[in-house]
């Protein structure tokens, strides 16, 4: 895990990993960074796969676009999703930051690898997304360019 010397890119880490990542499935459910989620594994199972990553294409590099901008940047990214032939419930980023509520609206990809997110994560310039495996505890990885990649651990959540 790098990080620079001033640490300007923990305060937003930070941020992402006390978001509220909810999907919105027939019975909806949050997921908390590095907490094991049983809602999820249900799901994995459900489906047959082993692995989800929850991503959106909201505000690329954290730069506010309008909605409408926002809007169309996730549904190209979901019908991009869709035809590499992954199934797609919709879900909702949901800002835990006392000084500024956002929400962004979000995508889990049921069966995506962690190669796969790095590289839709990248086109759609996003500094992180969630990526769960079959031990159903949510990890941030956050790549802000220059080198500077952050993950979430799974017994403490280190910047």
């Amino acid at each position: 895990m790098l990080i620079n010397e001033d640490g300007r890119f923990s305060e937003l880490f930070r941020a992402y990993q006390s978001t509220e990542y909810r999907v919105l499935a027939d019975e909806p459910f949050s997921m908390c960074v590095g907490k094991r989620c049983l809602e999820i594994k249900r799901i994995l199972e459900k489906s047959l796969v082993n692995s989800a990553v929850f991503i959106t294409a909201f505000n690329p590099l954290s730069e506010k676009l309008s909605d409408e901008e926002n809007v169309a940047r996730l549904f190209q990214m979901e019908q991009e999703i869709k035809a590499m032939g992954y199934q797609v419930i919709d879900g909702i980023g949901i800002g835990q930051d006392s000084v500024t509520a956002w929400t962004e609206q979000s995508l889990l990809v049921l069966g995506m690898t962690e190669s796969e997110a790095d590289s839709l994560s990248s086109r759609y310039e996003q500094n992180a997304y969630v990526l769960v495996t079959s031990d159903c505890i949510p990890t941030l990885i956050a790549d802000f360019g220059d080198g500077v990649q952050l993950r979430s651990s799974h017994s403490t959540l280190t910047v």
